[in-house]
């Protein structure tokens, strides 16, 4: 009897430095080139992350070498020269906590599902879609907080932007299993669900959501390289006078996207009316429309789609006047468990169907 002989691994060692937003970045990091490449990771008595790859595993363009080298570089551009290959892992390098269930960790990330309200026309407010997206203080799937506290202060966008890289793929994940449904949703939808879905993570189809009516929000670098498959929506600029840098350099009429979600900036009023025209208002989604000057300059232009807190109040107004349950909560408990991606955000409404179907 023959004994198979162990295949040699590679490592890479890590150490992140302090701050749990580091080193929840490089922990996922280093799992995303576990899963490509086959390999592990570990952690040792001090706290460093370890990244095992074996030999013969990858082919000749893909292999072990040339793997770690690549993450070597990304880790180097993200917390500098602590990246290093080692022969071997130090005795004692045991497995990071498992991370949770893909609906549990859905669950623990700061998401929101924030109602797409319906406005203008003799309807009223109504229910037009839900907007699940990371919110602003974001959890990671290991109960760890984002954005407080020291983390704050560091102000790494980058590592930001690999939290919601994340945060879209636990999302989906939720999404594509019985279990992380009903935390997310509670109950189907009945109307479109606009799943926001970073830069850097391409869109593939969205296969296995079971039926739901899944709309990616992507970013405008989504359009760079091959077209997204269809239907999808588009999120264009939010930053203060950046849609109205880039508008020149469009043709708004061959824009692609069932919607374009556009965020509210007291600038938009100065925008070209022609080029919004153009864009088409009826498939706009005016996201962040907290005042009444946000809501009308949007009435005023045609678009007839919106989130933020005043369209919320206005939906759960209509919720409270026509639930027989009403009374045992206030317009802003009512809103924010509307908004609530989780059973617990959402517990104590006495009839949470109601929650994704604005007035009965």
């Amino acid at each position: 009897m023959t004994t198979a002989t162990p295949v040699p691994e590679r490592w890479l060692r890590l150490r992140p430095g302090p701050g749990a937003a580091r080193r929840r970045a490089a922990l996922a990091l280093l799992e995303e080139a576990a899963r490509d490449g086959g390999g592990r990771v570990l952690r040792d008595g001090e706290g460093d992350l370890l990244l095992a790859l074996r030999d013969g595993e990858h082919g000749p363009e893909r292999g072990p070498g040339a793997l770690l080298e690549g993450v070597a570089a990304r880790l180097a551009g993200l917390f500098g020269e602590s990246a290093l290959l080692c022969p071997a892992p130090p005795p004692g390098a045991v497995p990071p906590p498992a991370p949770a269930a893909p609906a549990v960790a859905a669950a623990r990330f700061d998401l929101r599902r924030d109602p797409v309200v319906g406005l203008g026309g003799r309807a009223g407010p109504r229910l037009a879609g839900l907007h699940l997206h990371a919110g602003a203080g974001p959890v990671g799937a290991r109960g760890e907080a984002w954005g407080t506290g020291a983390d704050a202060a560091e102000g790494d966008d980058h590592l930001a932007r690999h939290a919601a890289l994340g945060r879209a793929g636990e999302a989906a994940a939720a999404l594509a299993t019985p279990a992380g449904r009903a935390e997310l949703l509670g109950a189907p939808p009945g109307v479109p669900l606009h799943l926001g879905w970073p830069a850097g993570r391409p869109w593939d189809g969205g296969g296995g959501f079971d039926g739901l009516p899944v709309l990616p929000v992507l970013p405008l670098s989504a359009l760079a390289s091959a077209a997204p498959p269809a239907p999808f929506a588009l999120s264009l600029p939010g930053a203060p006078g950046a849609l109205a840098a880039l508008l020149p350099l469009l043709d708004p009429a061959a824009l692609p996207g069932e919607a374009l979600h556009l965020r509210w900036e007291p600038l938009l009023p100065s925008l070209p009316a022609d080029a919004l025209d153009a864009l088409g208002p009826g498939r706009m989604v005016l996201e962040g429309a907290d005042s009444e000057a946000a809501l009308a300059w949007g009435l005023s232009r045609g678009i007839g789609r919106f989130t933020g807190a005043h369209p919320s109040r206005l939906l759960a107004a209509l919720r409270r006047r026509d639930c027989a349950s009403g009374a045992g909560c206030t317009p802003a408990q009512c809103a924010a468990r509307a908004a609530a991606a989780t059973a617990a955000g959402r517990a104590g409404c006495a009839e949470p169907a109601r929650l994704l179907g604005g007035a009965a």
